[in-house]
């Protein structure tokens, strides 16, 4: 289902984010152990988009994996790609924005299911249903 975002809040990054994590909640997709209240803050800073989670953010991704254990490690590792790039491809469809780092409590985050979020992520179109 495409979620429409009003054109005032088109460029607003702590809107987009908002809207991505309520849409894919209430379609089902996976986002479940996600809410509004993990987002602390989203900013810019030098072409890059800056997600700054609350402390429990790696908590929270790790155990929704868990709850995918009786699937294959593939599986698991797509579905969190999913999660993780759905964020870095939304924000990355502005021009002015090349990568997204995520930070949790302040912190920079370590490896999660084979993926290194310590570093600031490039868009994936591969992981996008219309690219």
């Amino acid at each position: 289902e495409n979620k429409i975002v009003p054109s005032s809040d088109e460029y607003d990054l702590t809107k987009r984010v908002l809207t991505l994590i309520d849409a894919q909640g209430s379609s089902g997709l996976g986002f479940a152990p996600l809410s509004r209240d993990d987002v602390e803050r989203v900013y810019l800073a030098d072409g890059i988009a800056v997600i700054e989670w609350k402390e429990g953010f790696t908590d929270k991704l790790k155990e929704a994996l868990s709850y995918e254990s009786a699937e294959s490690a593939d599986t698991r590792h797509s579905f969190f790609s999913s999660i993780i790039y759905s964020f870095v491809n939304t924000l990355t469809e502005l021009p002015y924005i090349k990568k997204v780092w995520m930070s949790e409590g302040g912190e920079k985050l370590g490896m999660i299911n084979r993926i290194y979020l310590g570093n600031a992520l490039l868009r994936s179109p591969g992981l996008t249903g219309n690219e």
